[in-house]
């Protein structure tokens, strides 16, 4: 630790500022204290954004029994945290199994709350409860997961996917459950499925790769591309796929800019993605940045390491690292196309409170090349000599010519 006494002075300023923030009821961090990462459901509802029935529809007529204020309220609960932190935004819950079991579990949280819920049409916050149990025990991506149930219930619906003994319905609590297991033990369908959406929809057939929300073979998380635009445009291009962890989400959902134009999303992605990346390099919550100015990070990091950073210099560390997760997408032979979204994001939505609501090839097709652009990389998303000498990777550039 290059100076102890400085970083513990920061420490303590901003653990008043997050303790400060955790006893205000209407702030986000507030609400997390509260009632855990579910607490936004309803704000997500009702702007028509909570992606239901394989992200088919905008809102779920049962979320109100899915939330974290209705697990708050309704299950016996005691609060998880980060170590020291004063948050606490994780909740431990008591409730019974579909076999009439008493069990506790950790969780769901808010992304869960979607994937093995409205996505699912579950509306049961027991059923919730166990299938996110199940996620743990089996080590499964509770996103990914929840995303390639969602695809075989839907392909079930079509005709496409058949397992005989277990019925396959949206809203079924036994399909639920018994999908999450036959994934886990690999059995019948479920030995399909664990190779995860994208896979899975490509050995299936029958137009299933439509409907596999995933990017990159990563299950899309509880936001929608079709009503946050910006978001949609993180979902395709991240590196790691449909991630949510660098996506303007906060100023979206809450109206602090329009969520359904692309006008100025392109750079606004770029500067979150590489700016998260900077935080993330920190191990720090990316929860603190919601009431912490940047200017701490880089207060934080002078303090243990000596070395003594501006913000931009800290966003270009972002910015290299993205970079650097491009090129070994490159390598691995991901291209342009792999940018990209499944089909049903440019399907019109349907429900009454974002009925029509649609994302044109058009303007994903802009936003992707304005993005390119303000990246420094070619039309195909390949970063240029130039960008990669301006940020001291140019020794790299082989992986990217061998892709031309």
């Amino acid at each position: 630790m290059a100076d102890r006494k400085y970083f513990s002075r920061l420490v303590s300023e901003n653990m008043d500022t997050i303790k400060n923030a955790c006893d205000e009821e209407f702030n986000l961090v507030g609400m997390f204290s509260r009632y855990g990462t579910g607490a936004g459901m309803g704000l997500v509802q009702s702007r028509g954004a909570l992606a239901t029935k394989n992200h088919a529809y905008g809102s779920f007529d049962k979320a109100e029994f899915i939330d974290g204020q209705y697990y708050e309220k309704n299950f016996y609960t005691h609060f998880v945290s980060c170590y020291g932190c004063p948050v606490h935004c994780g909740r431990v819950h008591k409730f019974n199994t579909i076999d009439g079991k008493n069990t506790w579990a950790r969780g769901p949280e808010y992304e869960t709350m979607y994937s093995l819920g409205s996505d699912l049409l579950n509306g049961d916050p027991s059923v919730l409860a166990e299938a996110n149990k199940l996620t743990e025990e089996y080590g499964y991506d509770s996103l990914t997961v929840g995303a390639t149930v969602a695809l075989a219930l839907e392909m079930a619906e079509k005709g496409i996917v058949k397992e005989p003994g277990l019925p396959l319905e949206f809203g079924n609590p036994e399909s639920i459950i018994g999908l999450l297991k036959k994934i886990g033990e690999r059995e019948g369908i479920g030995d399909v499925l664990a190779k995860g959406p994208k896979a899975a929809a490509e050995e299936l057939g029958g137009g299933s790769i439509d409907y596999a929300m995933q990017v990159k073979n990563s299950g899309f998380a509880a936001w929608m591309p079709r009503r946050m635009k910006g978001t949609g445009l993180q979902f395709a291009t991240s590196n790691r796929g449909a991630c949510h962890k660098r996506a303007p989400i906060g100023a979206e959902i809450t109206g602090q800019i329009p969520m359904g134009t692309i006008e100025g999303k392109a750079p606004l992605v770029k500067q979150i993605q590489d700016t998260v990346n900077a935080i993330f390099t920190l191990v720090t919550c990316r929860f603190h940045e919601f009431i912490t100015e940047h200017e701490m990070y880089v207060k934080y990091l002078e303090a243990a390491t000596g070395q003594k950073l501006s913000l931009t210099e800290f966003y270009r560390l972002g910015e290299r690292i993205w970079n650097l997760e491009k090129l070994f997408n490159l390598g691995a032979g991901l291209k342009r196309e792999d940018d990209n979204l499944p089909e049903r994001c440019f399907e019109p939505v349907k429900g009454k409170s974002s009925e029509g609501a649609v994302f044109t090839h058009n303007e994903f097709d802009t936003m992707l090349d304005e993005y390119y652009a303000v990246r420094g990389w070619d039309s195909k998303g390949i970063p240029t000599p130039d960008k990669l000498k301006e940020l001291g990777i140019e020794e790299y550039a082989s992986i990217a010519d061998a892709e031309e």
